[in-house]
């Protein structure tokens, strides 16, 4: 069977269908669904929460390691446990301590609480190391200016330490009960201090006590607290920093992708040859072209030595540049560069300008990494460069040694003799390399041996598959294989999670077809133009949906009052465009009537630039205009019709300038000049995105199709082309109503081909072309009809016009992909049979009339790990009456929460609390801007009110802490269903959640969820019950219940009710249902094409 696949890509879905070219028929369709990969709220990296999670815990170790090792030292130094414990649970003021301690003797004991205080909070130090960003920039601003303040009242209040000035403070503020305390709250760096500060009120005490005779102050313990083994090695307690990755953080690097059996570790990306491979790589990759969709020719070896040349010699290379230094031709078009450049409304088109604007904006690979450290090397040490010229894997050595180690003294020793040693590298350059701010963290996927093996074939020119096949890495390339192979977690090329997830979910669609049904002849792709967007992208044009939506129900709502009771599509945009146009013709200027809106002949809507020359069917290009204004115009854009006329196109540009409502794009599809629209077909058939490309290139490099003479066995299709055909077609969906329109869309792509868009530009441009000959036909061509029935008859033709639809690929398409959307397609092709050619040529006995309707299929999680507890931690006082409660600032409190958790509040606090809020109407941070005082019982103010303690009920939850908190538990990995035979024998079905944290135990949870009951109540698992299977999200169900089955995809339980909440396929609704009274419960497997099957037996398996 020769046949094509359209897929239709999206930021959570994958539409696919499957056209026979032969027999000219939809073979089969369907939608792959999937979950975004980062969080709804923010848009961030999934992988972000943990990897704060992991910097709090580290940070959190480093703070318990340094405060251990202080115990440690007076514990050696005499102090016992007892008296260390003593010491912490009396009452003391620590900064009193500090500044008594430069002054006077002090005991063991205060000495212990002193230095135990500077320790555990030791200031800021800068790390020369560390990368930022503007955040963390903004952030550390702050930090230096609260610093800076700090150093400027040491000598202002002329006292000499931190501590000290902290204690003055306290003290001169005792009775101020705004007084705010000297530690920083939130948000605030005011009272920051450095960690010298901290280091030298340390020395001084030190130095005070030995002077008065502390004989607890012994050299040891000095030595144990702030002791330095070099300038930038502390070996003391107080300075020392725990490297998670001590030694370097090589054992964090993964191994190489073609080396891995040989243990190689992947290359930095600041070495050399990983710079230089990719240079070599887009060098070979590069292809000029006559014109963009020329297939042009790879560079010559002339050509590749100057653009090789060209790279070395500058820090930012890019095409412009390379354009320049190959003397290329006006008409030569570089295959890399995307030559779509957006035109600011007004502004003239330079050709010439965009072309350099856009080869200026697209980069080539840089080597300034190593041209970096090359300069660096040159301006210390000649000699040692000309030697690391001639040997470059020296260059290697020191990337990777900077890649590798964070500390001045890590670097040296490595230089000197580690792993990566550089022999007799002169003290020169290590001291110029370690003061340097050159630092390193990121790696490639391939080691170093495997980089020098390829590099000599990406010499040669070869490109990258061939150049790993001739080293021996075949296995490894990207050569035409039956299937397609999985995408690498690590493909430097796609970094966006969601655009990597849709990508290697369409792989596995296109396998799962070619199991099938074996290799596709063409394969059509159209992206959803919000994959390749970005979070706030996306979220901004989910806000223009949201307003356009807005603005449509009240243009609805007015032309109700105008008279029309059902108001279409048509209406409504005429509406909208006259509201845009300040209620005048887009062309002449000439007043709209709101009430004649909906005459016929009135105004019609118009394509600015025509469609037949752009296929742009949006609302930026779309106006309203009075019917003659419009035919007169015809098939040219404003400019052509009356451009000539400077008078005239003056007005018109003033006109223009005055529609202050309608967008920048609309403005300047107004006033453009000149338009010459390329080769329509190869526009529509070429989305030229670069994820577009890269999933076209991914294809048609790894799949073997059908024919493999077959020039362009894979075409990214634009979506104004299939916008149009579905609306010529009358194949209307509705975006929120469910999944399956995707699978309509990837119908659409799959039969887009160069005919298909030849008749749409034929089909609109026919209907420009008559309008404009309508306007001009001579009445005494038709003496012997009057004005009325010219009119009649005038009507006639337009509705007729309407009428004529796009032709459609074959006899009866529109028809047949209808009948597929519905729940029964059987149905709506036999109620269809007379329009649709090869359903009513079928012969009975056909086995491909085992038509289904359309199953979703979505992607399960059956991941066991994820985070173990919410992050809040709440008094557990109460638990045992089933309640815990929890420090909630004021400028977070709502007025139903503060009602419904304020149960232990004092009440006189509690109403002023409410009264607030309700004076601001809800909105805490203004209600509360003001600071609250409690009242006293004599009437006086009291302590400052920072936040409040709420109450609310909590049945299970984790202990921790020895029991004094309680936290929430998260992530229920699966529910695991067993059956247990009632009273009268019949099976009743209940369920045990498993949570992430029963994997931290490394056993399989007992209790049975019950229907009511506090968990500690629940049954205990016992030989009375019955496993059947496990559900993990995503895992298709069957629930029934007497003659009601509900089959969904599992979403989660509900402990509380003891129930499952599914979703339906196609994702239209949800259903929470009660288990255990259930007639039957059955799980599916579900495979990537929507067919399922039951699963009749399973083992319960561990949390490994």
């Amino acid at each position: 069977m020769r046949y094509t696949i359209g897929l239709d890509l999206g930021i959570t879905s994958v539409g696919w269908a499957i056209i026979d070219e032969d027999k000219r028929r939809i073979i089969d369709l369907g939608v792959r669904y999937f979950d975004k990969p980062e969080t709804p709220d923010s848009g961030k990296s999934l992988a972000e929460p943990r990897r704060l999670a992991r910097s709090q815990r580290r940070r959190l170790a480093r703070r318990h390691g340094r405060l251990d090792a202080v115990k440690e030292a007076f514990m050696r130094a005499g102090l016992s446990k007892d008296e260390i414990r003593k010491a912490h649970s009396q009452p003391n003021n620590p900064y009193g301590i500090r500044t008594c301690a430069l002054d006077e003797l002090i005991s063991p004991q205060e000495l212990f609480i002193a230095i135990y205080h500077i320790v555990k909070r030791r200031g800021y130090k800068s790390n020369r190391k560390e990368k930022s960003d503007a955040k963390v920039d903004k952030e550390r601003g702050a930090v230096l200016f609260g610093i800076q303040n700090m150093k400027i009242s040491l000598v202002k209040e002329g006292v000499r330490t931190v501590g000290e000035l902290f204690h003055k403070k306290i003290v001169e503020n005792e009775d101020n009960i705004s007084f705010e305390g000297v530690r920083n709250k939130a948000g605030s760096y005011k009272n920051s201090v450095t960690r010298g500060m901290l280091e030298d009120e340390l020395g001084q005490i030190f130095s005070v006590q030995q002077k008065l005779g502390n004989k607890f102050v012994t050299d040891e313990l000095v030595k144990t607290i702030v002791d330095h083994d070099t300038e930038d090695n502390a070996t003391g307690a107080f300075n020392r920093q725990k490297h998670y990755a001590q030694g370097g953080f090589e054992k964090m690097v993964g191994l190489c992708t073609f080396e891995g059996k040989t243990k190689e570790l992947r290359a930095a990306k600041a070495t050399y040859a990983f710079q230089y491979s990719s240079v070599l790589q887009k060098i070979n990759h590069v292809v000029i072209k006559k014109g963009q969709y020329d297939r042009g020719r790879p560079l010559s070896e002339e050509e590749r030595k100057i653009a090789k040349k060209y790279i070395f010699s500058v820090k930012t290379p890019h095409y412009d540049g390379l354009r320049k230094k190959l003397n290329l031709g006006a008409s030569d078009r570089f295959n890399m560069v995307n030559y779509f450049i957006k035109v600011k409304p007004g502004e003239e088109i330079n050709k010439e300008k965009l072309i350099k604007e856009a080869e200026t904006k697209t980069k080539l690979p840089s080597m300034m990494n190593w041209m970096k450290l090359r300069d660096l090397l040159e301006e210390t040490d000649p000699n040692f460069v000309q030697k690391a010229d001639d040997d470059k894997t020296i260059y290697d050595r020191i990337g990777t040694v900077l890649s590798l180690y964070k500390t001045n003294k890590e670097v040296k020793d490595n230089l000197i003799n580690g792993k990566y040693a550089v022999e007799k590298i002169p003290e020169t350059v290590i001291e110029a390399i370690t003061s340097s701010d050159l630092t390193y963290d990121s790696f490639g996927s391939l080691s170093l041996k495997a980089l020098y093996n390829i590099i000599p074939y990406l010499e040669a020119g070869e490109d990258y598959d061939t150049a790993i096949s001739k080293a021996d890495y075949k296995e490894f390339a990207n050569i035409k294989r039956h299937k397609l192979l999985s995408l690498k977690q690590d493909d430097y090329r796609i970094t966006n999670p969601v655009v990597k997830r849709t990508i290697s979910q369409t792989i596995k669609v296109v396998n799962a077809i070619i199991d099938r049904y074996g290799s596709p002849h063409q394969i059509n792709i159209e992206l959803a133009r919000d994959l390749s967007k970005n979070f706030r992208e996306r979220k901004n044009i989910e806000k223009l949906q949201g307003d356009n939506r807005l603005v449509n129900e009240k243009a609805k709502e007015r032309m109700v009052e105008l008279g029309i009771p059902e108001p279409k599509g048509q209406d409504i945009l005429k509406f909208r465009l006259w509201s845009e146009q300040n209620c005048k013709c887009a062309y002449s200027g000439k007043a709209i009537y709101e009430n004649r809106l909906n005459e016929d002949g009135y105004v019609e809507i118009d394509h600015v630039i025509p469609f037949s020359r752009s296929l742009d069917d949006s609302f930026n290009n779309k106006v309203l205009v009075l019917k003659q204004e419009n035919q007169e115009k015809g098939n040219r854009i404003p400019y052509e019709w009356f451009g000539g006329n400077e008078n005239k196109w003056a007005q018109f540009e003033a006109l223009v300038k005055s529609f202050v409502n309608i967008a920048p794009r609309k403005r300047a599809n107004l006033l453009v000049k000149k338009y010459v629209g390329d080769d329509l077909v190869a526009r529509a058939l070429n989305d030229t995105r670069y994820i577009s490309k890269f999933v076209k290139n991914y294809i048609e490099k790894g799949l073997e199709f059908s024919d493999p003479d077959h020039k362009k066995p894979v075409n990214t299709v634009n979506g104004m082309a299939t916008a149009y055909a579905r609306k010529r077609w009358t194949l209307y969906k509705n975006r929120e109503e469910n999944l399956k329109h995707h699978a309509q869309d990837a119908a659409l792509v799959a039969v887009m081909n160069s005919k298909t868009v030849k008749d749409i530009a034929k089909d609109s441009k026919k209907g420009e072309i008559i309008r404009y000959l309508q306007l001009h036909k001579k009445l005494d061509e038709l003496p012997e009809i009057n004005a009325e029935e010219a009119h009649k008859l005038e009507k006639e033709i337009k509705e007729e016009e309407y009428r004529t639809k796009l032709n459609d690929p074959w006899e009866g398409f529109r028809y047949e992909l209808a009948a597929r959307m519905e729940d029964d397609p059987m149905y709506e092709l036999e109620a269809h049979k007379d329009e649709i050619l090869w359903f009513k040529n079928r012969e009975e006995t056909d086995d491909e009339l085992n038509i289904k309707p359309i199953f979703v299929s979505h992607m399960p999680r059956r991941k066991v790990s994820g985070k173990v507890h919410d992050d809040k931690v709440r008094s557990a006082k109460r638990f045992e009456q089933e309640y815990s409660s929890v420090k909630v600032p004021l400028t977070n409190l709502t007025e139903k929460r503060l009602v419904e958790e304020g149960l232990f509040l004092d009440p006189k606090l509690m109403q002023t609390l409410l009264s607030r809020l309700r004076e601001f109407n809800g909105d805490a941070k203004r209600a509360f801007a003001e600071p609250l005082y409690k009242t006293m019982k004599n009437g006086e103010k009291g302590p400052l009110v920072r936040s409040v303690k709420l109450t609310g009920g909590q049945k299970s939850g984790l202990l921790i802490n020895d029991g004094e908190g309680i936290v929430k538990r998260q992530s229920m990995v699966r529910v695991d269903i067993f059956t247990k035979a009632n009273k009268k024998g019949k099976d009743e079905f209940y369920f045990i959640p498993v949570y992430a944290y029963h994997k931290t135990k490394k056993e399989l949870p007992t209790k049975v969820c019950t229907r009511g009951k506090s968990e500690k109540d629940w049954d205990v698992l016992n030989d009375n019950y019955s496993f059947k299977f496990s559900v993990y999200p995503g895992d298709l169900l069957s629930m029934t219940k007497g003659q009601n089955i509900t089959k969904g995809y599992y979403v989660k339980a509900r402990v509380s009710v003891a129930s499952l909440v599914v979703e339906t396929h196609n994702r239209t609704e949800q259903k929470n249902t009660g288990i255990k009274s259930l007639d039957k419960l059955d799980k599916y497997m579900v495979d990537i094409l929507g067919n399922y099957n039951k699963v009749h037996h399973e083992k319960r398996m561990p949390l490994s």
